[in-house]
């Protein structure tokens, strides 16, 4: 029983770790969106990087739907492990 403890602990840390680094890529991909489209940094509103951005968006829903899997995740260890 203790042994499945420690598993479960070792998981709950490595999945913690894994959360965090997806919320700093989360937020590095939005930091790089928003100077694709801002107007103010361009001539021309048709001068903005607009697919650019929406390749960016792209990653980061799938960056968003791998941080809520590791969320759900972590809750149900904290909820076996009594945290």
């Amino acid at each position: 029983m203790s042994s499945e403890i420690a598993m479960m602990r070792v998981k709950l840390s490595a999945s913690r770790k894994e959360r965090s680094e997806l919320r700093m890529r989360l937020i590095s991909l939005s930091e790089s969106i928003v100077p694709r489209i801002n107007p103010m940094l361009v001539d021309e509103p048709e001068e903005m990087e607009v697919a650019e951005a929406a390749t960016l968006m792209d990653t980061m829903v799938m960056v968003q739907a791998e941080l809520l899997t590791v969320g759900s995740k972590i809750k149900r260890l904290e909820k076996s492990l009594g945290e």
